[in-house]
């Protein structure tokens, strides 16, 4: 049914089901009217949006048309106004255009948390992270915990090169190998 500038189906919430099939798929759209999901290439859908394929990858494609400024982005949130909101942001202008941006807040208030820039340096607590692959300006950039927290650094080019640090019963620990 409809009003003339809306096509309404189900108008009367009766439980009843709606498919839309494909050349290859019997599900290729499936509303699962009595659980409230739609599913994508599943006739059960496990969740509120179920994107599956049964042959290969499954993918999911936002995509802004825009050439220079549009933005694409991921939104999660958790109920009303003032609760957490994390967004995952790709593309516009800015210090980390074209870059892949964490964010995180209240709604409303997010602000950037971790960028990976273009050339794949990581930033966290800056939004442009310099040469290194990482950099941070945060007081604590790390921080390892455990019962007996240990770092290592391995220097791939040269066998068996080694920088440990860690802790064991109070106690610092330093040692080099290789």
């Amino acid at each position: 049914s409809g009003n003339g500038t809306e096509t309404v189906f189900n108008q009367n919430s009766v439980d009843l089901d709606f498919r839309v099939e494909s050349d290859g798929n019997a599900n290729m759209l499936f509303v699962d009217a009595g659980n409230n999901r739609v599913g994508v290439g599943t006739g059960s859908p496990a969740t509120n949006l179920h994107v599956a394929n049964v042959s290969g990858n499954t993918g999911l494609k936002l995509d802004s048309q825009s050439t220079s400024t549009g933005i694409t982005s991921i939104t999660f949130h958790n109920g009303g106004t003032g609760n957490p909101t994390g967004i995952i942001e790709v593309g516009g202008s800015g210090s980390s255009s074209n870059g892949i941006i964490f964010k995180h807040g209240n709604n409303g208030s997010e602000i950037e948390r971790m960028v990976i820039d273009p050339s794949g340096n990581v930033g966290i607590g800056t939004a442009s992270p310099q040469a290194a692959k990482f950099s941070s300006t945060a007081s604590v950039i790390l921080e390892v915990a455990g019962t007996k927290p240990v770092i290592n650094v391995h220097e791939t080019d040269v066998t068996d090169a080694e920088f440990s640090m860690g802790m064991s019963g109070g106690t610092a620990l330093l040692g080099t190998t290789g």
